[in-house]
């Protein structure tokens, strides 16, 4: 997390990206995303928070012309970063739909990750949607490494990481790659299965607006 670009208060950072059908090379649709970094923000009781403001619109394909606005709040550190939870505003069918997402306890990743060690969180995810509530419980281990990759966004020296996700009993593998280093670095860059079939791929990345 060391020198991530969502970890500067004031910054702003573009994505576009294309989603993939089960084939991994079909369009299913393409997307923007507009990300600005606030500090001093709070969420749920506690203060002293990045937020991370991204306004998502779905510029073709399924849901073409569909928006939302989710926020993230992390806490970022020299030794681990915290995520505690998000909430997102998204029209569904001419209606405002809000969410909110809580992390219980909040999830803990390594700020500089040791390779090839695996790290792992257990918590429970507790949604509220127009007041209803529901909640869901689940580990996540991540194993970390290094990779040189090439995308539609072009190539970078990347941070990949394993996600194997438990719940209810049954495991889910994906596969994640965000830029490792340079004024870009944190920017997500590629999702795949664990068969390795892309799921999501950037098409373009900026920092304030270069």
């Amino acid at each position: 997390m060391t020198g991530n670009i969502f970890t500067v208060a004031g910054n702003t950072a573009q994505m576009n990206n294309n989603i993939y059908k089960a084939d991994g090379n079909t369009i299913e649709m393409t997307q923007t995303h507009s990300i600005v970094v606030n500090g001093g923000t709070s969420f749920n009781g506690v203060g002293g928070l990045i937020e991370l403001a991204q306004t998502s619109n779905v510029t073709s394909g399924t849901g073409s012309g569909t928006n939302s606005l989710t926020k993230t709040y992390f806490g970022f550190g020299p030794v681990e970063s915290k995520s505690f939870g998000l909430t997102n505003a998204s029209p569904v069918m001419g209606m405002a739909i809000n969410a909110t997402v809580t992390f219980s306890p909040a999830l803990i990743w390594p700020t500089n990750p040791t390779l090839g060690t695996p790290y792992s969180n257990t918590y429970t995810i507790n949604t509220s949607t127009m007041g209803v509530n529901s909640s869901t419980t689940q580990t996540e281990v991540r194993t970390y490494s290094e990779e040189q990759i090439t995308t539609l966004a072009g190539t970078y020296a990347a941070c990949k990481y394993k996600s194997d996700v438990t719940t209810n009993g049954v495991t889910t593998t994906s596969y994640v790659w965000n830029v490792g280093s340079g004024r870009l670095k944190g920017h997500l860059l590629k999702q795949t299965n664990a068969a390795g079939v892309r799921i999501m791929e950037s098409t373009l990345l900026t920092l304030n607006g270069s």
